[in-house]
């Protein structure tokens, strides 16, 4: 099976990173899976996962090969529901969590200990890729979102 994806962690010294996939499946991989000759594996690559059976293939994705971009559908810049200072407010989690996966997020953990709440989801496109973390402590709830490298606080309610 051919998917593709998008490596976020790699250390060159170890050989070693993680990938995370258009399903927001994320995978481990080594240089000894890289077969481009062209390209070295780097953070921000899109890239061509292939598993046949446990053997594995990764390269950078061609342009020939990308699928069609249907981020024109996802609004993740969305005005509704903001403060003048820009950040977005959401009346509850569950708002929220629906905010995310209704822009194309796919959820990756949700945790829960005692009154504190954690939900950690994931996004892969073609043209964005991006992370976001929902913590709710009591009847705070705080996001962080990483879009395309950018890092910012979406919300922080009181």
């Amino acid at each position: 099976m051919i998917s593709t994806g998008m490596i976020f962690q790699f250390n060159s010294d170890q050989g070693m990173g993680l990938i995370m996939l258009s399903d927001g499946e994320t995978k481990e991989f080594g240089t000894h899976f890289w077969i481009d000759t062209e390209n070295e594996p780097a953070v921000g690559q899109k890239i061509s996962y292939e598993d046949n059976y446990g053997i594995i293939k990764i390269k950078v994705l061609s342009e020939e090969v990308q699928p069609i971009s249907s981020s024109e559908d996802i609004n993740i810049d969305n005005e509704e529901d903001e403060t003048d200072d820009g950040i977005k407010k959401f009346s509850n989690i569950d708002d929220c969590i629906s905010y995310y996966i209704d822009s194309g997020f796919k959820l990756v953990s949700d945790t829960e200990e005692g009154e504190s709440r954690t939900i950690n989801l994931r996004l892969y496109t073609p043209t964005d890729y991006g992370e976001a973390t929902i913590k709710k402590v009591g009847s705070e709830i705080t996001v962080f979102q990483i879009l395309n490298g950018k890092k910012e606080q979406l919300t922080g309610n009181s």
